[in-house]
């Protein structure tokens, strides 16, 4: 489930900010920050979970090629156990303690990122309501 919530995160966050830097995208990308009122330091324009999105076979590659030592749990969620006398890694893990979602190395908190949807999602539908065009902004 957390491993989805970055999933459909990810995805979101091209609409705002387009891989292409062609001006129609871009401009494309301006427009619907502006209109969501989405700024730079939004949780979901974290370039680590896109790439980890992206290119999530070359993150496995390069995870697993490490040398990995100890055991390799495929997924867990719950507490986060931090005096484990045993060097256990994580393909995916869930901490409930602390909101957390780690997968291949890295760390994503969940909980800005779900709030930030939630934000996204009532603006949505507030705009559908209201006729189903975006606020006029001015850039």
């Amino acid at each position: 489930m957390a491993q989805n919530i970055i999933n459909r995160a990810a995805l979101i966050s091209r609409y705002f900010w387009p891989s292409s830097s062609e001006k129609l995208h871009k401009e494309r990308g301006q427009r619907l920050r502006a209109a969501f009122v989405i700024h730079e330091s939004n949780p979901i324009k974290d370039k680590n979970m896109r790439k980890f999105i992206e290119h999530f076979d070359e993150k496995l590659d390069s995870y697993l090629s490490n040398g990995i030592a100890g055991a390799l749990i495929p997924s867990d969620a719950g507490n986060r156990v931090t005096d484990s006398p045993s060097v256990n890694h994580f393909f995916r893990a869930y901490y409930v303690d602390d909101w957390s979602f780690h997968a291949l190395g890295l760390e994503f908190k969940i909980h800005p990122i779900i709030n930030e949807l939630i934000r996204i999602h009532l603006l949505l539908k507030k705009y559908k309501n209201e006729g189903g065009r975006l606020p006029q902004t001015t850039n």
